[in-house]
């Protein structure tokens, strides 16, 4: 009789254990979700001054080149500067973020992501820079410059492709992963 209520004892612990580890598991991912939503999303909308509508934009200034070019590259190699620094200090907190244990390799591909968007807005500062003394310079302008918006649009799908697979791996938890509000200028 005894040895059996120790038996009804024991398995009662152990699902109290079990319960409290998913409950840990839970929150935990709930706190990384959130921790996504206000950090890391941050980060990526730095991006957002430089939509594939201003990409287009900008291509048209290499057929009609006027006196206002150089102003407008200065400014998108301005805001790059900018962007780009935020996007350093706001990858850094991001690092630091406790991660929960399934979701190690998705948080690496998500800082991937912020460094691949810091890049390329490194490279648009670079290639706005050349053009703002020569617009019309192919090799020196329009080639660099659209490979940095290429980069861009990369950079801003490839994080919006991680964080929907962090997304879907965390509602296995209950956990749901806030909306992504992507900018009307994108």
């Amino acid at each position: 009789m005894r040895l059996s209520l120790v038996v009804v004892l024991c398995a009662g612990f152990r699902l109290a254990a079990q319960d409290a580890t998913h409950a840990r598991a839970d929150r935990d991912e709930a706190e990384y979700a959130l921790a996504v939503a206000r950090v890391a999303d941050r980060g990526i909308h730095h991006l957002d001054f430089f939509p594939a509508r201003a990409q287009l934009r900008v291509q048209m200034i290499f057929l009609a080149p006027r006196d206002s070019a150089a102003a407008i590259f200065a400014e998108i190699e301005r805001r790059s500067i900018d962007a780009g620094t935020a996007i350093d200090d706001i990858s850094f907190r991001f690092e630091k973020t406790p991660v929960p244990d399934d979701l190690h390799v998705l948080h690496g591909a998500l800082l991937t992501s912020l460094r691949s968007a810091r890049a390329a807005l490194d490279r648009l500062g670079i290639a706005a820079s050349a053009c703002e003394r020569d617009p019309s310079s192919v090799s020196r302008c329009q080639t660099p410059i659209t490979s940095a918006s290429s980069a861009v649009a990369q950079a801003y799908s490839r994080y919006l492709d991680v964080r929907g697979r962090i997304a879907s791996q965390v509602s296995d938890t209950r956990t749901t992963l806030p909306a992504f509000a992507v900018s009307s200028r994108r």
